[in-house]
């Protein structure tokens, strides 16, 4: 699919999938997946770095997890995206990007490096194993007064997580963005992690794997009955 953009084509990939929020909610990824997906966008976020793309709206809602044996992670929804190196697509003092996952420096509407990047996804991975994201509040106000607060350490929500993972993700919430740990150290605390992380799930709601087989079986089943056919019941 694409559509016609003066002179240039856009081309947009057609992705099915459940977005990571979708998937926490309803506890359905078990630790090492978690951590497979934060893997993931890093590399996503790394390739965008690289071209001098800050996203500026990291957050479950614009991560689209599939499956092909194991999960894979999209970032999607650069709409808000800004260029590193201060190419303005807003005005000066302009907020963009979801409050919830915001980095101090993106909600006081000063410039927003890769670091702000950094910030939100370690917001989100706090969120994703703690079952908590420390910056929400009750009102939009609240939340605003929260970020770039101290929060409480995530080792010390989930004390079974690797020490490093937990410690490096904490770090990611500095509220000044040169103690945050760059995109590459993140990255390689998650992946020096992955072995060690469980695989079951705590959620009470089944696997992605057995939910996308399920509506796979389900649409067969419909087609089948649908040439004429019915079950033969005693």
């Amino acid at each position: 699919m694409g559509e016609q953009d003066g002179n240039a084509l856009l081309v947009t990939e057609l992705v099915e999938g459940s977005t990571l929020a979708e998937l926490n909610r309803e506890g359905a990824l078990s630790d090492r997946e978690i951590g497979e997906i934060a893997a993931d966008l890093c590399e996503a976020l790394d390739h965008a770095h690289d071209r001098a793309v800050v996203h500026r709206d990291v957050k479950p809602q614009n991560v689209l997890v599939t499956e092909d044996g194991e999960p894979r992670a999209k970032l999607m929804d650069f709409g808000v995206a800004r260029l590193a190196d201060g190419t303005a697509l807003t005005a000066p003092g302009d907020v963009v990007g979801t409050l919830a996952y915001m980095a101090p420096e993106q909600a006081e509407g000063r410039s927003a490096g890769p670091e702000a990047d950094v910030y939100s996804l370690g917001l989100m991975l706090y969120e994703c194993w703690s079952g908590e994201n420390p910056n929400r509040r009750a009102t939009p106000a609240a939340t605003a007064r929260a970020i770039g607060a101290r929060h409480r350490p995530l080792r010390r929500l989930r004390s079974d997580l690797p020490h490093e993972l937990a410690t490096t993700v904490d770090a990611c919430l500095e509220p000044r963005p040169d103690r945050r740990p760059s995109l590459e150290e993140l990255g390689t605390a998650i992946e020096d992690s992955l072995d060690l992380l469980a695989e079951h799930r705590t959620g009470r709601t089944p696997s992605l794997r057995l939910r996308m087989t399920a509506i796979a079986l389900a649409t067969v089943l419909g087609a089948w009955l649908a040439t004429g056919h019915g079950l033969l019941l005693p």
